[in-house]
């Protein structure tokens, strides 16, 4: 029966990791701390995208191997889970995966300057279109038949906020500083393209899918890069994995958003999380 492990992204909580990450991959608690001039992203998880990213690919490495490494028919990840998937799916090393999401943090924070933000709101991408293009935001991740997530400039995302309101559509700010999948991070699109051409890629274990296109990456390099600019598909990644006959999902890493994403889109489907951290770093 074909299977599928989901890596979250950015917004998972990973706070609590450190003793899980220390067991089963504290080289990269170190390497992380290095590439990061000596800065623990574990300490400053919360404080800014070039943290929380390594934070929580370490915290997902350290899931996948304290459930032993487990094979699946397809792996998928939400945005920068993407490259958890790709790294435990053997595409590059899980050192080099730690490289990748430095760097993507890194420029997508310099690229954010502050500027812009994100708004999750409670209705499909349908419903919520018109507001985005009259307030001059994009849509930014289709999540689910009933979550949606709008992304641009400060005043934009209030503008929209202000108008979901006034419709009794349940709307929030999230805890993100900037406009990420959206036109604002083509500085970062293309100096991430050019670092991940210096990566060395490999055929993946498995297919891995995009969250850009909703099927399986051929390009990792280009693929990737212009996934800055562009929207999430979870709901096409949720309906490939189903058409190909997936029924048993499992999310790796921290938190359960993707569990409960999926169980939104597929309300039949067999979807279980990771164990808590405490689980697993004792």
């Amino acid at each position: 029966m074909p299977t599928a492990l989901l890596f979250p992204g950015q917004g998972a909580p990973a706070a609590d990791w450190r003793d899980a990450i220390a067991r089963w991959c504290p080289e990269l608690l170190a390497e992380a701390r290095r590439l990061l001039g000596g800065r623990d992203p574990l300490e400053r998880f919360g404080t800014g995208t070039e943290f929380d990213q390594p934070a929580i690919y370490s915290a997902s490495i350290a899931a996948f191997a304290a459930a032993g490494r487990p094979a699946a028919t397809f792996h998928a990840g939400h945005s920068m889970g993407e490259i958890a998937a790709l790294a435990c799916a053997g595409a590059f090393s899980e050192r080099d995966g730690l490289r990748v999401v430095v760097e993507r943090g890194r420029l997508m924070a310099a690229a954010a300057g502050g500027a812009g933000a994100m708004l999750a709101v409670r209705v499909g991408a349908d419903e919520v279109a018109g507001t985005a293009a009259a307030s001059g935001v994009v849509i930014a991740n289709l999540n689910s038949p009933s979550q949606t997530v709008l992304s641009g400039p400060v005043p934009a995302i209030e503008r929209a906020a202000a108008e979901l309101g006034e419709r009794g559509i349940k709307a929030k700010r999230l805890a993100i500083g900037g406009a990420f999948h959206s036109p604002a991070m083509a500085p970062a699109a293309e100096r991430f393209r050019r670092f991940l051409a210096g990566i060395r890629f490999k055929a993946p274990s498995v297919p891995v899918l995009s969250g850009r296109t909703g099927r399986a990456f051929t390009d990792p390099v280009s693929e990737l890069a212009a996934s800055l600019l562009a929207p999430v598909r979870w709901i096409d990644v949720v309906a490939s994995l189903d058409a190909a006959g997936v029924t048993s999902f499992r999310e790796i890493g921290p938190g359960r958003a993707l569990t409960g994403l999926v169980r939104k889109i597929l309300p039949s489907a067999d979807a279980e999380a990771s164990a808590p951290p405490e689980a697993i770093g004792a």
